[in-house]
C-alpha cells in the first residue's frame, strides 16, 4: 500500500478511505425505449415549424395527448 500510494502521491490514509467507502453512482441515463411512441408526434411538430423550442413542442404535444386522454410529459430539459 505504502508503495502505491507513493506512486500516486497521496497519503495512505486517504488511499485507504477511497478504498473502504463505496462509490455513489450519479443518475442513469435517459433511455428512449419507453417513450418511443412519442417520436412520431415530435417529429411532426419539428417537421411543421423547425423554429419551435422545446417548450413549446412541449405544449403542443401536451396538447395532443389531453385530448387522446392520455398523461402529460415532463418539460424538463
Amino acid at each position: 500500500m505504502r508503495a502505491v500510494a507513493r506512486v500516486m502521491e497521496v497519503s495512505r490514509s486517504n488511499l485507504i478511505e477511497q478504498m473502504n467507502t463505496e462509490i455513489v453512482k450519479g443518475r442513469t441515463r435517459y433511455t428512449i425505449k419507453d417513450d418511443i411512441w412519442l417520436l412520431p408526434m415530435i417529429q411532426y411538430f419539428t417537421a411543421k415549424r423547425a423554429t419551435y423550442g422545446y417548450r413549446r413542442g412541449a405544449a403542443l404535444l401536451n396538447l395532443k395527448l389531453l385530448k387522446a386522454g392520455k398523461n402529460k410529459v415532463n418539460q424538463l430539459g
